[in-house]
């Protein structure tokens, strides 16, 4: 595979969806082929997710496997052949997000770990992470609450990606600020993982 495996990540309400989209239309500009995904995906693993986090039943496990296995549906269908097709992918949430949203859950980072631990690490990740407060307005604002946008929980979501950013120097971009200037700092921390100009 080439270069050119990007991922945003970030807490519900941080503005992942919309700067993977922005990122996405940025490179295109710039006259690369891109691929913009994100997880869970639209293959049916994903499909069952979204519904059942509806459902506060459950178990905590349970929701884990399944985001790992539309993970092992969603590389080897569509990350891998995209990349190997010299696209640059573009994937909003990843295996972070799986290890964030167990541990907060109160799963063993060691485990989580291990069954993420044969997928393609991104090139470049870049996590969102506007103050808190602001991602409370955000997804509080949304007609469906799913069982994961619970305040406590996403409190503890929230600290788990600072304290990740932190201690494994992960880059981090504050989207309170405008759309441009979160554009332009994102750009500045994935700029390293593009093709070179010789090999568009």
């Amino acid at each position: 595979m080439q270069n050119g495996f990007i991922v945003i990540e970030g807490p519900d309400g941080s503005g992942t969806t919309t700067h993977s989209s922005i990122l996405a239309e940025s490179l295109r500009r710039r006259n690369f082929s891109v691929v913009l995904t994100r997880e869970p995906s639209e293959n049916p693993i994903g499909r069952l997710i979204r519904t059942l986090l509806a459902d506060s039943d459950i178990p905590s496990d349970a929701l884990q496997i399944l985001f790992t296995a539309d993970r092992a549906w969603h590389v080897r269908s569509e990350i891998v052949p995209a990349l190997t097709d010299g696209n640059i992918v573009v994937c909003e949430q990843y295996v972070l997000s799986t290890m964030i949203f167990g541990m907060a859950a109160g799963l063993p980072a060691s485990w989580l770990a291990e069954m993420n631990s044969r997928f393609p690490a991104p090139d470049a990740q870049v996590i969102l992470l506007p103050p808190f407060e602001e991602c409370v307005r955000r997804w509080s604002k949304r007609d469906r609450q799913e069982i994961l946008e619970e305040e406590t929980f996403q409190r503890r979501v929230y600290d788990l990606y600072r304290e990740y950013a932190h201690d494994h120097d992960i880059p981090v971009v504050d989207t309170l600020q405008s759309k441009e200037e979160v554009s332009a700092e994102v750009f500045s921390h994935i700029a390293h993982a593009l093709p070179s100009p010789s090999r568009l």
